[in-house]
């Protein structure tokens, strides 16, 4: 059977979403996730939240180059996938599945300028098309271009086809939040949810336009939602402190094969570029890790304001809880050269810059108060979940690519007075799915104890869940706080003497230190000036 460019375009993207997304553990006919396979990973979708659920084309229309690409992208293996939807590209190139699928590839790598440019050929090569999928596909790719009101026409011509069609509603809620016609977003994603009560993403989506609303009470209502269904695909999560109205974005790091530690090859090669050892730093072995359950995790570090809104602690210089920080450090010194990339330092407000000179104890601490905001679990995560949400292929070492770079961001050639304000988004210190300065700025306290290896036995590949934090063999949440015979207990005060992990470069360290891979600790009690903290936040309730 002979089919159409568009046509053939909506099927592969039919085809390869349901392959990814059975992958994965998802059911399209129930919207949750099944019990978690050996292996899962991400949807090669346009956008952050959509599933596509039509029928499954024969293997016949699969070309072998796309199907082999296919499995290195649920491998996450975005350059080698690049490399085979490439070569489908030189053998069909007026066909358009091998652009629109290493578009998809490249956005995971963070090659913006090569991705647009094969969702250019895509809306180029799909002319005229009267199919929902095909529609769908043009439209996601116009969004990807930034025309919004040609993805609007074709994903409308798709719903006048199929009026409940979930992936068109999904998107042109998209667009709508795109637009600011926040309202109008809020009404997509109603009717989405009436089509399909049960997809989580739905009514997250729905529950963060709320809050940018200002309507906290429903907004969190639907997102707890979809914290009880479960299966979330991708997205973010959006939360806004009712009283300061300071506002907190996480993201979604998915159920996939990630990678820690370094590989034979890198310890030699960056051991002898680095001119130190990388056994002081207890470099874990690669060792790839299947994430079995997603988790969020905040877009940036945690800022002096964000961290007043939530703690209650008013602080225009990053001074410690637990008085072991530097009171007198100054930050926010302006860099003594002009920032990178048309990267801006405000001065004048001290309010976006990290919380710094932060213990372990302090970090912890304010996940319990932001916990108790949000009746979600929220932590610290885990050295396992920071390298996995900083590392998007095996082979980089640093959060933006393999190498450092020649505007290495960092701060390694700048004055060292402090780390830089987070109201600049233009720097390259920035993962291809939106999570700013992991490599860089300050460092950050993770969950663990520290120890010599990050897992207990030696494995080429771990199955790994993120667990609540529990206070040693006590059932109770670490993140509640007990009482005995009626009075409160501080149950961090018997981590003072612990040693735990903090992971990233800062403004204080050379390129080696940013690297992912690289692991440190400290005392739970102690603070420093180049280290602060990011929260997690797990879609499960507190018990």
């Amino acid at each position: 059977m002979h089919h159409s460019p568009s046509t053939q375009l909506g099927l592969a993207v039919t085809m390869a979403s349901l392959l990814v997304a059975s992958a994965c553990g998802y059911s399209p006919a129930t919207g949750q996730e099944s019990p978690p396979p050996n292996r899962q990973a991400a949807e090669p979708d346009a956008t952050s939240s959509v599933k596509i659920t039509e029928p499954m084309p024969s293997p016949s229309e699969k070309p072998e180059a796309i199907a082999t690409g296919l499995e290195h992208f649920r491998k996450q293996e975005w350059t080698l996938a690049v490399e085979h939807f490439t070569i489908a590209i030189q053998q069909s190139p007026e066909h358009p599945s091998g652009y629109w699928f290493r578009a998809q590839s490249q956005k995971r790598l963070g090659n913006m300028t090569e991705a647009r440019d094969d969702y250019g050929a895509v809306v180029r090569l799909v002319d005229a098309p009267k199919e929902v999928p095909a529609l769908r596909a043009r439209g996601s790719a116009f969004i990807e271009l930034g025309r919004y009101d040609d993805a609007v026409t074709d994903l409308r011509a798709a719903l006048s086809l199929s009026s409940h069609d979930e992936e068109s509603l999904m998107l042109l809620g998209q667009v709508c939040e795109l637009n600011k016609d926040l309202e109008s977003a809020v009404q997509l994603y109603t009717r989405l949810i009436e089509g399909a009560p049960k997809s989580a993403d739905a009514w997250l989506r729905r529950g963060n336009a709320l809050v940018q609303l200002g309507k906290y009470r429903k907004g969190m209502s639907d997102q707890k939602r979809a914290a009880r269904l479960g299966g979330i695909a991708k997205g973010e999560f959006l939360y806004r402190d009712p009283e300061s109205g300071t506002s907190f974005r996480f993201v979604f790091v998915p159920p996939a094969s990630y990678w820690v530690g370094y590989d034979q090859k890198q310890q030699i090669a960056v051991a002898a570029q680095a001119r130190q050892l990388l056994f002081g730093h207890n470099a874990t072995p690669i060792q790839e890790v299947q994430l079995r359950e997603g988790f969020f995790i905040l877009d940036r570090e945690i800022t002096i304001a964000q961290f007043e809104a939530i703690s209650g602690i008013s602080s225009t210089r990053s001074t410690s809880l637990t008085g072991r920080g530097d009171p007198d450090v100054r930050l926010g010194v302006p860099p003594a050269k002009k920032p990178a990339l048309n990267e801006t330092v405000e001065m004048d407000d001290d309010s976006i810059l990290p919380r710094t000179n932060v213990s372990w104890i302090d970090a912890m601490k304010f996940c319990v108060a932001m916990q108790a905001q949000l009746d979600l679990i929220v932590r610290l995560p885990t050295e396992v979940e920071w390298e996995c949400a900083a590392r998007c292929e095996r082979n980089w070492l640093y959060p933006w690519g393999r190498e450092a770079g020649e505007d290495f961001p960092a701060w390694s050639d700048r004055a060292k007075e402090g780390p830089r304000s987070l109201n600049a988004s233009d720097n390259r210190d920035v993962t291809p799915s939106g999570i700013h300065d992991l490599g860089g700025n300050v460092s950050e306290w993770c969950l663990d104890e520290y120890q010599s290896s990050l897992f207990d036995e030696s494995s080429a590949r771990h199955l790994y869940t993120p667990a609540t934090f529990s206070l040693g063999s006590s059932a109770r949440n670490q993140l509640r706080k007990p009482r005995r015979n009626g009075v409160p207990v501080d149950v961090f005060q018997e981590f003072e003497v612990s040693r735990r992990s903090f992971r990233g470069g800062s403004f204080k360290d050379n390129a080696f230190n940013c690297q992912v891979p690289v692991r440190r600790a400290m005392l739970a009690s102690e603070s420093s000036p180049a280290i602060g903290f990011r929260p997690v936040l797990l879609m499960r309730f507190p018990k």
